[in-house]
């Protein structure tokens, strides 16, 4: 990271024009370390609720949020937007980005499928989520990756260049293992990273007999002033050897290195690292999981102030919903469903279109995951670091596994925190291809309903909007956790996004 002793000074001894290399390295010591966490739920969204109207000066920043259910087909409007509990908030430190295809899993052509999958077969999206690659394997019942997932990948760099406890952690709510329960991946042909669903499975992982560092603050001013130490008597010691412009440019490094160490002997902006409450209640009724996922997330926020991770992925459920009924959200959300026992996340997701209360509830169900994600981000917003706080070092990237009605194609896509100034936040709308260009009805840029038009139900297969591969989105998050790659996955599939840095 930092320039060896042999090379500062061949520099210091060929020019003073190489002087400026040495404010990089400055910089980059005295940079808070970026994190990378990604939050995932499925079974889609109504997506005339979900994406902005564009403004008409159809700029970035100039859209409003939907009130659900005045879209056509005309529903009753519930009480909030579906991303209110982020935009609300946060809208200055966000990107709605959309849409994003799963194109490695319904484009696949291998000769050890069962059956090739369609843009329909949103219930077998996680396996491809985050890899970006063809499955491995794909038949009833079963899949496996065909490659690491970018989580793992970025994970195991950080850990080896840092020297973290953690590569990465695999967290869930109601989340199961197999394909259709996590979107972490291991490598070719794994079945999958299984998510710790117990908080207090996870503290002891974390916290059980750790002698936790006071702090990410105090190990990264450690390291920062074992370089000022040895840079400032060397700068001292070659700026006798030059004069005039060079000699001034000498005397501005030494100043900013006196400013450095100031900072560091005041302690500006410590990250606290102290471990929460050991979890003891039982979580695995229905009812606790508003109470599950909360710990979860005050755990998932002290790992990282303590550096024991940077990076995380936190899969609030199975990729069918049918293990969580929302009985905390009102009665309209419990009792008997439309096609099973229960009215759980399943049965709402296939009666969403049948019936304004349908509407309602999968639009509500989704609103109340927001509402988690914004707990979440409020902790590192409210914990100050370097000059701003933790949410602007950190990319937080709100998935679901569905476009709408199944679709793996679609998706919905929110990001919040820059990755210490990578991506231009600001509350900004990024559209990717046609989902740039179609503008046909309001609150929506593309034709209609994915999977509806005019109010009718559609096939499957159906689809007049195509976004681009998710495949640009895991390059761009590689990139911006200073993991470069042109390309992640299945290499057709295109490079970063340039349009998240602005």
């Amino acid at each position: 990271m930092f320039p060896s002793r042999r090379g500062f000074l061949k520099a210091a001894g060929l020019s003073g024009a190489m002087l400026p290399l040495l404010n990089a390295d400055l910089a980059r010591a005295a940079a808070p370390p970026k994190r990378l966490v990604v939050f995932c739920w499925s079974n889609g969204i109504r997506r005339n609720d979900f994406w902005p109207e564009v403004g008409p000066t159809k700029s970035a920043t100039d859209w409003i949020l939907p009130v659900p259910g005045t879209a056509p087909p005309q529903q009753t409007p519930v009480a909030l937007p579906m991303l209110e509990p982020l935009v609300k908030e946060f809208r200055n430190d966000m990107i709605i980005a959309g849409g994003f295809d799963v194109s490695a899993l319904y484009e696949a052509r291998k000769p050890n499928y069962q059956a090739t999958p369609s843009r329909g077969a949103g219930h077998n999206t996680m396996c491809c989520l985050l890899t970006g690659a063809y499955p491995a394997q794909y038949r009833d019942g079963f899949q496996s990756s065909g490659g690491p997932s970018v989580d793992q990948v970025i994970g195991r760099e950080l850990a080896k260049r840092h020297g973290l406890a953690f590569p990465s952690l695999v967290i869930g709510g109601r989340a199961n293992a197999g394909f259709q329960g996590t979107i972490s991946y291991a490598g070719v042909d794994d079945p999958g990273i299984t998510p710790e669903n117990d908080p207090s499975n996870l503290f002891k992982t974390l916290f059980a007999g750790r002698n936790l560092p006071k702090g990410t603050f105090d190990r990264v001013a450690a390291t920062r002033q074992s370089i000022l130490d040895y840079v400032a008597p060397e700068l001292v010691r070659f700026g006798g050897r030059f004069g005039g412009e060079d000699k001034q440019k000498i005397s501005a490094h030494l100043q900013t290195i006196r400013d450095l160490e100031n900072q560091l002997k005041g302690g500006a902006n410590p990250v606290e690292c102290t471990a929460p409450t050991t979890p003891t209640a039982d979580y695995k009724p229905n009812d606790m999981l508003p109470a599950l996922l909360k710990m979860q997330s005050d755990l998932l926020a002290t790992a990282f102030k303590c550096d024991l991770t940077r990076v995380a992925t936190f899969n609030f459920e199975n990729t069918g919903g049918n293990n969580i009924a929302f009985s905390w959200l009102g009665q309209e959300f419990v009792g008997k469903g439309d096609e099973y026992p229960t009215r759980q996340h399943h049965d709402i997701a296939h009666n969403f279109f049948r019936s304004d209360i349908g509407a309602l509830r999968h639009s509500r169900v989704n609103q109340w995951f927001f509402e988690q994600v914004a707990y979440f981000v409020r902790l590192l917003k409210n914990t100050p670091e370097g000059a701003g706080t933790m949410l602007d070092n950190t990319a937080v990237v709100v998935l679901n596994s569905m476009g709408q009605n199944h679709a793996s194609a679609g998706l919905p896509c929110v990001i919040l925190g820059s990755c210490g100034g990578y991506f231009k936040t600001g509350g900004r709308l990024v559209r990717m291809n046609e989902f740039a260009t179609q503008n046909k009805y309001p609150f929506y840029w593309g034709p209609g309903e994915l999977g509806m038009r005019d109010g009718k139900l559609m096939e499957w297969n159906a689809y007049a909007v195509a976004g681009a591969p998710i495949n640009r989105l895991l390059v761009s998050l590689a990139n911006a956790m200073d993991v470069p790659t042109a390309t992640f996955g299945e290499p057709q599939y295109g490079g970063e996004i340039t349009e998240l840095r602005g």
